[in-house]
């Protein structure tokens, strides 16, 4: 799925510090190069029919026809996020020869785990940088930068195994409850050509989480979409279009992973609450 990121028309990117919202997401892609830094935790990124594991010090780059998701962070996952417009990877790409952040899909890897001290220089930097979003113009200088330097750091760094190469009947499923929300498991594992059994085994290994909990992801994604795009539908009309097979099933598994009811979420979204606010503005900009 594409998606358009919020960003302002004078900035030419983004960064900001990411930290585990239980905030569940689909498989996106978008036009601008994106770099994640990975600060503490553990995390997967689904890609390209591979899964890479994240650490501290990963360094991850994502490119524009790059479909990709970040799953099963713990607890204490936290990152910094990049996002850099066309124009300014081609004038930094041109300027340091730094040509292959110019692919919209390579095929090889890009990631790699930073040592200490690089990570915390970028980390610094990042955090320098952010101080000064209001003046775009140095904002804009100091983004240049940031991807210059980070593009060096990354080349100094040891390289990494190719990721873990997912079996076909992993990525038609992931590609399937993406698009057919509604799919039964035994119907799931019939169209990969799998019991339902054996095809929840190969999700759990390589993916890293349970089939059941992936769906339950997407449905929450899916909900908290129609939540904001129709404030006025019932709860039930949402969760059911969402993919739930019942409001019982839905509250049960939006209270665990939100951390509050339904309601109380609605009632966040009309009274403006902060933290409502801001995940809708990160799931905007991922």
């Amino acid at each position: 799925m594409k998606e358009t990121l919020d960003l302002p028309s004078q900035l030419d990117g983004s960064l900001w510090l990411y930290r585990r919202s239980g905030v569940p997401r689909f498989m996106h892609r978008h036009d601008e190069l994106e770099l994640n830094l990975v600060l503490s935790g553990t995390g997967t990124y689904l890609l390209r029919g591979r899964s890479y594991r994240l650490t501290e010090g990963s360094l991850v780059w994502l490119f524009p026809e790059q479909d990709h998701l970040l799953v099963n962070e713990s607890p204490d996952y936290s990152m910094w996020i990049g996002v850099f417009r066309p124009h300014l990877v081609q004038q930094v790409c041109q300027a340091i020869a730094a040509h292959p952040l110019c692919a919209a899909a390579p095929q090889e890897s890009f990631c790699r785990t930073l040592a200490f001290p690089q990570r915390e220089r970028l980390e610094r930097l990042f955090t320098e940088l952010s101080a000064h979003y209001d003046n775009s113009p140095l904002y804009n200088l100091g983004l240049a930068f940031a991807l210059a330097l980070a593009w060096r750091l990354y080349l100094e760094a040891e390289q990494q195994p190719y990721g873990t190469w997912m079996p076909p009947s992993v990525q038609k499923a992931l590609r399937l409850l993406r698009d057919e929300e509604t799919l039964t498991l035994s119907a799931l594992a019939k169209q990969c050509y799998q019991s339902p059994s054996h095809l929840s085994r190969l999700f759990h290994k390589y993916v890293g989480m349970s089939l059941a909990d992936y769906r339950n992801q997407q449905r929450l994604h899916r909900f908290r979409r129609l939540c904001l795009a129709y404030p006025h539908r019932e709860l039930l009309d949402l969760a059911l279009e969402a993919g739930f097979g019942s409001y019982a099933q839905f509250h049960r598994v939006f209270v665990r992973e939100m951390g509050l009811s339904p309601r109380q979420y609605r009632k966040n979204i009309e009274e403006g609450a902060l933290e409502v606010v801001q995940a809708g503005r990160e799931t905007a900009r991922k």
